[in-house]
């Protein structure tokens, strides 16, 4: 099997995401919850899937750009969910916030 790998300039996002008070909101609460429960995850359900993917564009840009300290949300492998639902983590992301002066 021949096959080719090379390197190039990894792309970052330059769009400016606006997030909404409810998902900025839903993000601190979540983190709130998870950070005393670490046992657990977070779920979401969602009307349609482009309603998910919203959210999901939303909580991240707010989770990354967030003034207390970056965080990291994560979405969890789910086979078995419907395209509407979402399995997820959320936890503070260190290498972020290790090279914030």
């Amino acid at each position: 099997m021949a096959h080719t790998l090379t390197a190039r300039p990894s792309v970052t996002a330059q769009t400016t995401v606006e997030v909404s008070p409810e998902v900025a909101e839903e993000v601190e609460g979540l983190f709130a919850y998870l950070t005393e429960h670490p046992n657990q995850e977070g779920y979401g359900e969602f009307d349609t899937e482009a309603e998910k993917l919203d959210f999901l564009r939303q909580a991240r840009a707010y989770a990354a750009g967030r003034d207390a300290g970056a965080l990291k949300l994560r979405v969890l492998p789910s086979k078995k969910l419907p395209n509407t639902a979402l399995r997820f983590s959320l936890k503070r992301d260190l290498e972020a916030n290790s090279t914030q002066v």
